[in-house]
C-alpha cells in the first residue's frame, strides 16, 4: 500500500526540491470539476523533508464532458500558496485526460509543516480533475490499505465500477462484456494475492475465459505491464526459494505469477493470509479495447460449464485434450497407413486367423524364459502364461512410452518392445538355459496336450464366429458399435490418452487399456479392426480357458500325493522338473469347461418356458395338477419335431444372463457369465480383463508356492545332511525386481483396463504376501513379521498403481463410491441357478475337509477344548440368531453363504495344511465373500445393482472355476471306492452339468439366427455385412437404411482420408436400435457426440449440458438451412469432413441436407465422394462466418 500511495498517481501530484533532487509526493484528489469564478480546491500536505515547493501537477485533466466540442480549449489555473503568494498557468486542455504541470510560487517549507495549496479556475471553460482508476478483484484485499493518515479511495484513487471486479463469476457473455468496460477504464490492475489467479485454472471449464485474461495480462498482451511485484522468498545466498510456490531462483527472484505453479506449491491457505505475493499491473500507451475484445473473445463461452471444485478436482483438464495433443492426434493414425486394408491378410480373414495364432504361439516362445523366471514356482512353469504376458508386456511398453510423449503409438513402438523382450529372455537363458531345456525336455507331453487344447479353443472361437463375424444388430445387439469404435480409435491414437472418437476435442475416459492389448497382434500383422475384433474375440476365449486350466493343474500338481487326505502333516514337496499328471489335467479341463464352455442353470428355464408357450393352452385347463407339466410335455414334442418355439430367438441366449430377480422399477442385475460374454461378442473391459485377472491369480500362487518351497529346502537341510530336495536354484536380484514387476504389472493393469477388477485381485495378491511371508517365517508371530507384511504389500500394492500413474491422473471416475443396497436381495433359488454347480463341488470339498480335520482328533485335544465347549454353544446360538435376522431381513442367501463362507476361512486356518488345499479353502472363502457382499453393497451411479452384480460375480465365476477343477480331482479317489455315493455324487453332477450344458448348443443357434441378413457371407470380417443389409429406422422422419451405400463409402474413407480429422454424422437416439455413429465405428474417426447415455456415464463428473449442447449441435447441423449457423458449428468443433449417408437423409429435413451442396458451391466444403446414397463433404474453410451484431 505504501508503495501504491507513492507511485500510482492521485489526481494531484506536488514538486518539490530536497537535497539537490526532485521529488513528489501524490496528495489526495479524487475528482473535482473546476468552474469558472467557483470554488476553488485545496491541496492539504506536509513535506517528509526540508524542501522548496515549485509544481503541482495534475495528473488526468481534461475539458469537462458538457463543454467538450473534440478540439483543445484555453483556460488559466491559479495556485495560491498558504502565504499569500499566487501563480497563473494558462493550459491548452483536451476532451481526453492529460498530465499538465501548474508552475508554483517557489515556497520553502520546513519539513512536517502543514501548507495549503489553493487551485483555482480563472479564466477559460470548465475543466475536470480526475484520479488513477484502480481495478481490485473481489474475494480478496482491496488495495491500497489506508496507512500513514492516508484514505485509498476516500481522497486518492477510484475504484473501477465503485467496487472490486467480480472475477470469480462463471464466463459469460455479460462477464465478458463487463470486464472489457471494466478494462477500458482501468489505470491500474491491483492483484492482491494469488487467490484467484491461481485457483480459478484449477477449474478451466468454467473460466476459460478468465484463464486467457490471466495470461494476456502477465504477459503484456493485453496491454498492461507488471510495475512492481511483492514477493518474499527464502534466500541463502544467491539462491532464491519461493516458499509459496516451490520455485527457485539464482542471483533474482523466481519469476512467479502466470502459469500457476505446479505440485510443489504451498497450500494456498500457508501464504494468503500471511504474506501473500502481490502485483500490479499500469496500462501502456499499447492498450486498445478492440485487442481486448479479441483476446476475451478467444475462449467459445458457449462451451463454459459451470463446475464446483470438486468436479474440476475429479475432472483432471475436463477431460479433454491439450491443443498440442490434439493437434498430434489430428496428424497421426492414417487408416490405411496402420491396418493395410488392401493386404493379404485384411482380404482373407481364414488366412489371417492362422497368422494371428501362429504369431500368438512365437510372442509365447520369444517371452516363455522370462515367465519361467518369474513363475517358476509353478508346475506349468507359466508355459500357457507366456502369451498372455508377452502381450501385456508389449502393450505396456507402447502405452507407457507414448503416454509419456517418448515415443508414438506405432508399430516400430511394438517392434521395440518386442526386441527388449527378446534381450531379457536371452538374459534368462544364459542363466537358466540348462533348467528350462530340462524342464522343456521332461514336458514334452504336457507341452502338446495344452497347444491342442489352446487351439482348439480357439478354432471354436472361430467357427462360432464364422457364422455372425456382425456380432451385432438392431434387435439383440449388445454394444459392439461402441467397443468397435474406441477399439479403432486407440490403435489409432498416437499418444495416450487416447482421443475419445465420440466426444471430438475429449479424451477417453473409460478404462481403455485392453483396446491396446487387444491392439499388439492387430498392429503387428496390420490386420483391419474388423476382421481384428472377431480375432481377439477368439483369442481371449483361448487365453482365458487355458489360463484357467493352467491355475487348476499347477494346483493338483503340487500336491505329489494326490488324494492323499489321511497325512495332514505330510509336506508336499515341489519337485524340479513335473510329469504330465493326468489327473492334473483332468482337472484343468473340468475348469477350463466350467470357466468358458458351461451356462449356468438359467438355460432349463428358458427351455422348459419355451416348451410351455407351445404346448396346448386347453391341456392346462382340462387336466387338474399336473396339468402346467403336460402342457409342457406337449410343447416338448412340438418343439423337438421341428415346431418354432413361441419365444423371441434371443431370448435363448439373453435371459440366462439376467438370473437374479429384482424388483419394479430396479435395473436387473446382470448374471453374465463367460460362454455368454464371448458367445455375444462384446469386446467390453470385463472380457480383455479375464485372462490378465488369471495372470495375477497365477502370479498370486506362485509366490506362495516360493515361499513354500524355501521354508521346505530350510527344513529338509536341517533335518537331514542329505536332503531328497534338489536345491532351489537361487534368485538374482534382477530376477526378484522381474517378480515383482510382473506381480505389480499383473495387479495394476487391471485398474486400467476393467477396474472393477482390481479390489479383488489387489486383496488376492496382498493375501499371497501375507501367507508368503508367514510362509518364509516359519508361521512365528513376531512385530517384524508384522512389518514385513506390511512393507512388502505396500511395494506391491504402491508399485501397482505407479505403473499407471498415467492413467489414474486422467481418469475421471464416475463412480468410487460404495453404499449400502436397499433395493431387492437374491432368492436362493436365483441364486443357486447361477452358481448351483460350482456349490456342489464346494459342499464336496468342504465335507471332505472337515473329515478330513476330525481324524486329526484326538482324545487329549478333545479334552483340551471341553473349558470352551459353553462360550463356542453360546457363539453357535448367537450366529444362529444372527442368521435368522438377516433371512427376517430378506437377506434369502445369506444363511447359506455366510455359513460355507465362515467354514471354508476357519478350516483353511488349520495347521500343517498342505498349500494347496489351504489356497483352495481361501479361495472358496473369498470368491463366496463376494457374492455375499454385492447382497449388502453396491458401487454408487452405476445403474443400481445393475453393474455392481454383473463385475463382481464374473471374476466368482473364473475363481470357483478353478477350485471345482481341482476339488472334483481330489475328491473323486475317495468316492469312487463308495458305491452308494459314487451313483449319488455322479447322479446329482450329471444333472447340473446337463442343466449347464443346454446354454451352448441352443444359444449358439440362436446368436447365429439374429443377424441383419442371413444372406451375408460366412466370414470373420465384422463389416462385410453391410452390403446385404438394411433395417428400418424409427426415428426422425423414419424410414428404411439400406447399408450398401454406407458399406462403399467407409471403405472409401478407410483408404483416402488421412490422419485422424473430425466427421459430422448424424445421431439417433434410439442408438442401440440404429446404426448412427458407423462412421465413427468403421473407421475409427473422432465425431461431435457418439451414444449419448454412454457419454453421460463416461463423463458423469462432468455437467449434463456437455453432451446435451453436442445433441443439440448435431441436430442443427443437419437440420439448418441457416449457412453461417450451420459453418459456426463446424468450426466449433474443429470438423473436417461431413457425412451424408441414408441415415442422415431419414433423420434430417431434405432442406437441411441440400444447404451442403449450397456450401459446395460457396467454396466451404467440397465434395469428395458420392455414391448413390451417401456423400462426404471436405471442409474447406471451418473459420465461423463473423455475425454483425
Amino acid at each position: 500500500s505504501e508503495w501504491i500511495f507513492e507511485n500510482v498517481p492521485s489526481g494531484a501530484t506536488l514538486i518539490y526540491e530536497a537535497n539537490g533532487q526532485t521529488k513528489t509526493i501524490n496528495v489526495a484528489l479524487r475528482e473535482y470539476e473546476f468552474q469558472p469564478g467557483g470554488n476553488p480546491f485545496y491541496i492539504s500536505t506536509t513535506l517528509p523533508e526540508d524542501g522548496v515547493i515549485t509544481a503541482v501537477r495534475l495528473n488526468k485533466l481534461s475539458i469537462a464532458s458538457q463543454a467538450r466540442n473534440g478540439q483543445t480549449q484555453p483556460v488559466t489555473l491559479q495556485a495560491t500558496m498558504l502565504n499569500g503568494a499566487s501563480q497563473s498557468t494558462d493550459l491548452l486542455v483536451a476532451d481526453d485526460p492529460a498530465s499538465y504541470t501548474l508552475g508554483l510560487p517557489e515556497t520553502a517549507v520546513p519539513a512536517n509543516t502543514p501548507q495549503q495549496i489553493t487551485l483555482e479556475l480563472v479564466a477559460g471553460t470548465p475543466v475536470l480533475a480526475q484520479t488513477s482508476a484502480t481495478l481490485n478483484e473481489h474475494w480478496d484485499a482491496s488495495l491500497p490499505y489506508d496507512v500513514n493518515g492516508h484514505s485509498g479511495y476516500g481522497g486518492y484513487y477510484t475504484a473501477v465500477g465503485g467496487e472490486p471486479l467480480p472475477i470469480t463469476g462463471a464466463d459469460t457473455p455479460e462477464k465478458r462484456d463487463s470486464m472489457v468496460e471494466w478494462l477500458e477504464e482501468a489505470d491500474y490492475i491491483f492483484l492482491s494475492s494469488q487467490r484467484a489467479v491461481w485457483s480459478l485454472p484449477r477449474i478451466p471449464l468454467t473460466y476459460p475465459m478468465t484463464m486467457r485474461y490471466y495470461e494476456a495480462l502477465f504477459s503484456g498482451e493485453l496491454g498492461f505491464e507488471l510495475v512492481a511485484e511483492f514477493h518474499a522468498p527464502l534466500q541463502i545466498g544467491p539462491l532464491y526459494i519461493s516458499d509459496t510456490t516451490g520455485q527457485i531462483g539464482w542471483g533474482q527472484l523466481p519469476e512467479i505469477g502466470w502459469p500457476p505453479p505446479g505440485d510443489l506449491a504451498a497450500e494456498e491457505a500457508f501464504s494468503v493470509y500471511d504474506h501473500p505475493p502481490v502485483w500490479i499491473f499500469a496500462k501502456t500507451a499499447d492498450y486498445s479495447r478492440a485487442n481486448t475484445v479479441a483476446i476475451l473473445g478467444e475462449a467459445d463461452l458457449n462451451q463454459m460449464v459451470f463446475m464446483n471444485p470438486g468436479q474440476a478436482t475429479e475432472a483432471v483438464n475436463g477431460l479433454m485434450l491439450s491443443e498440442t495433443a490434439v493437434t498430434t492426434q489430428r496428424n497421426n493414425g492414417t487408416f490405411s497407413d496402420l491396418f493395410n486394408p488392401d493386404g493379404v491378410l485384411s482380404q482373407n480373414p481364414g488366412l489371417a486367423a492362422v497368422v494371428w495364432w501362429l504369431a500368438v504361439v512365437a510372442l509365447g516362445l520369444v517371452t516363455f524364459p522370462l515367465t519361467f523366471a518369474i513363475l517358476r514356482w509353478l508346475p506349468s512353469r507359466g508355459y500357457i502364461f507366456s502369451r498372455i504376458l508377452s502381450i501385456l508386456l508389449i502393450s505396456y511398453f507402447v502405452w507407457l512410452t507414448a503416454s509419456a510423449g517418448l515415443f508414438l503409438n506405432a508399430r516400430g513402438t511394438h517392434l521395440l518392445a518386442l526386441l527388449i523382450i527378446v534381450i531379457l529372455s536371452g538374459l534368462v537363458l544364459l542363466r537358466r538355459g540348462g533348467e528350462i531345456r530340462t524342464w522343456v525336455g521332461q514336458n514334452l507331453a504336457f507341452i502338446g496336450v495344452v497347444e491342442l487344447i489352446a487351439v482348439g479353443l480357439y478354432l471354436l472361437a472361430i467357427l462360432i464366429r464364422l457364422r455372425n463375424p456382425d456380432v451385432w444388430d438392431v434387435i439383440w445387439g449388445g454394444e459392439k458399435p461402441m467397443d468397435l469404435t474406441y477399439f479403432t480409435a486407440v490403435l489409432k491414437s498416437a499418444t495416450f490418452p487416447p482421443y475419445d472418437p465420440w466426444f471430438a476435442g475429449g479424451y477417453l475416459n473409460y478404462y481403455y487399456y485392453g483396446f491396446v492389448y487387444t491392439g499388439v497382434l492387430t498392429k503387428l500383422l496390420g490386420i483391419v479392426p474388423t476382421v481384428a475384433y472377431n480375432l481377439n474375440l477368439s483369442m481371449l476365449f483361448s487365453f482365458t480357458g487355458m489360463a484357467v486350466f493352467s491355475i487348476a493343474y499347477d494346483l493338483v500338481v503340487w500336491r505329489r500325493e494326490i488324494g492323499d487326505w489321511r497325512l495332514e502333516t505330510k509336506n508336499s514337496l515341489q519337485p524340479l522338473v513335473s510329469k504330465l499328471h493326468k489327473k492334473a489335467v483332468y482337472a484343468g479341463l473340468i475348469a477350463l469347461t466350467l470357466a468358458i464352455l458351461l451356462g449356468n442353470l438359467g438355460q432349463v428355464g428358458v427351455l422348459t418356458n419355451a416348451w410351455y408357450q407351445a404346448g396346448n393352452p386347453t391341456l392346462e385347463e382340462t387336466i387338474p395338477l399336473v396339468g402346467t407339466a403336460v402342457r409342457t410335455l406337449d410343447g416338448g414334442f412340438k418343439v423337438l419335431s421341428g415346431t418354432p418355439a413361441p419365444i423371441y430367438t434371443g431370448d435363448w441366449f439373453f435371459l440366462a444372463s439376467r438370473a437374479l430377480n429384482y424388483d419394479p422399477g430396479e435395473a436387473g442385475p446382470i448374471t453374465e457369465f463367460p460362454f455368454f460374454t464371448f458367445l455375444y461378442g462384446d469386446l467390453h473391459a470385463h472380457m480383455i480383463a479375464l485372462p490378465l485377472t488369471m495372470l495375477a491369480l497365477a502370479w498370486a500362487v506362485a509366490l506362495v508356492f516360493k515361499a513354500k518351497e524355501t521354508r521346505d529346502w530350510g527344513l529338509e537341510t536341517a533335518q537331514s545332511p542329505i536332503p531328497s530336495l534338489q536345491p532351489p536354484i537361487s534368485t538374482s536380484w534382477w530376477e526378484t525386481a522381474l517378480i515383482w514387476f510382473v506381480g505389480a504389472l499383473a495387479i495394476g493393469v487391471l485398474q486400467a483396463t476393467n477396474i472393477w477388477d482390481l479390489p479383488t485381485y489387489a486383496v488376492i495378491g496382498a493375501l499371497a504376501v501375507m501367507y508368503a511371508v508367514v510362509e518364509e517365517n516359519g508361521r512365528t508371530f513376531s512385530l517384524q513379521l508384522l512389518g514385513q507384511i506390511g512393507l512388502k504389500t505396500a511395494v506391491l500394492i504402491s508399485l501397482a498403481l505407479l505403473l499407471f500413474w498415467p492413467f489414474s491422473t486422467n481418469f475421471g471416475a464416475g463412480f468410487s463410491s460404495i453404499a449400502p443396497w436397499d433395493g431387492s436381495k437374491s432368492y436362493l433359488g436365483n441364486y443357486l441357478i447361477v452358481y448351483g454347480l460350482f456349490l456342489f463341488f464346494v459342499l464336496t470339498h468342504l465335507a471332505r475337509e472337515f473329515r478330513a480335520w476330525t481324524r486329526t482328533w484326538t482324545e487329549e485335544g478333545k479334552r483340551q477344548w471341553e473349558p470352551a465347549a459353553v462360550p463356542l454353544l453360546l457363539a453357535l446360538g448367537l450366529y444362529i440368531v444372527l442368521l435368522l435376522i438377516l433371512f427376517r431381513m430378506g437377506y434369502w442367501i445369506a444363511p447359506v453363504v455366510l455359513t460355507l463362507t465362515i467354514a471354508a476361512g476357519l478350516l483353511g486356518l488349520r495347521p500343517n495344511l498342505p498349500v494347496a488345499r489351504r489356497i483352495v479353502l481361501i479361495l472358496i472363502a473369498s470368491a463366496l465373500g463376494i457374492t455375499l457382499f454385492v447382497e449388502f453393497f453396491v458401487v454408487e451411479n452405476t445403474v443400481g445393482r445393475m453393474n455392481t452384480v454383473f463385475k463382481f460375480y464374473m471374476q466368482v465365476w473364473l475363481i470357483l472355476s478353478v477350485v471345482a477343477g481341482v476339488t472334483a480331482v481330489w475328491a473323486w479317489p475317495s468316492i469312487q471306492k463308495q458305491q452308494f455315493a459314487r451313483k449319488a455324487w455322479l447322479a446329482v453332477l450329471g444333472v447340473l452339468v446337463a442343466a449347464a450344458a443346454l446354454y451352448p448348443p441352443l444359444a449358439i443357434k440362436a446368436k447365429w439366427q439374429v443377424r441383419l441378413s442371413q444372406e451375408a457371407p460366412l466370414t470373420l470380417d465384422g463389416m462385410a455385412f453391410m452390403p446385404y443389409a438394411n433395417y428400418f429406422e424409427s426415428q426422425g422422419l423414419g424410414g428404411n437404411v439400406p447399408l450398401s451405400f454406407d458399406y462403399e463409402a467407409l471403405k472409401w474413407m478407410q483408404l483416402n482420408i488421412p490422419g485422424s480429422p473430425v466427421v459430422a454424422e448424424g445421431y439417433s437416439d434410439n442408438y442401440y436400435r440404429s446404426i448412427t455413429n458407423r462412421v465413427s465405428m468403421y473407421t475409427g474417426l473422432p465425431g461431435i457426440i457418439g451414444w449419448s447415455g454412454h457419454q453421460r456415464q463416461q463423463r458423469a463428473i462432468l455437467p449434463g449440458q456437455f453432451i446435451d449442447q453436442r445433441l443439440r449441435d448435431v441436430a442443427t447441423l443437419y437440420s439448418t438451412t441457416n449457412l453461417p449457423e450451420a459453418q459456426t458449428i463446424l468450426a466449433k468443433y474443429d470438423v473436417g469432413y461431413v457425412y451424408v449417408g441414408q441415415l442422415e437423409w431419414v433423420l434430417y429435413p431434405p432442406a437441411g441436407l441440400n444447404k451442403f451442396d449450397q456450401m459446395v458451391q460457396m467454396g466451404i466444403l467440397a465434395e469428395v465422394y458420392r455414391n448413390a446414397g451417401t456423400s462426404v463433404y471436405k471442409v474447406l474453410d471451418n473459420e465461423a462466418i463473423s455475425l454483425s451484431n
